[in-house]
């Protein structure tokens, strides 16, 4: 066996190694959001039956509700939640979607005395 031939063996081992590392790492990081959103989950748990407990997360998700309206997370499902926003209807919103109101601060920029925030 040659140099060349002992180089050659040794770089196909490395790849076969990085590419095994590799898909230890997508199925790390697909179980750490599957985590991460189960936790989120649980978080809305604990909102259930709280008036006015839960806010929509991101600003203009819907025109028919306005952005500030709060309402009653009602059921969490899986993947989405059942939420009574009163006037503005019943509706069934992705759980990442929905925020607590407690949480409302991380909404996004707020403008405040001394600059943005």
């Amino acid at each position: 066996m040659t140099a060349r031939d002992k180089l050659e063996a040794e770089l196909a081992k490395l790849r076969a190694r990085i590419e095994r590392r590799s898909e230890q790492d997508r199925a790390d990081r697909r179980r750490e959001g599957q985590i991460r959103d189960e936790l989120w989950r649980l978080h809305l748990m604990t909102m259930i039956g709280v008036a006015d407990g839960v806010m929509i997360r991101y600003r203009g998700w819907d025109r028919r509700i306005p952005d500030d309206a709060r309402g009653t997370l009602k059921k969490v499902g899986r993947t989405r939640g059942d939420v009574d926003f009163g006037a503005h209807g019943k509706w069934s919103i992705p759980l990442l979607d929905l925020i607590s109101f407690a949480d409302a601060d991380n909404r996004g920029l707020t403008l405040r005395i001394g600059g943005l925030s």
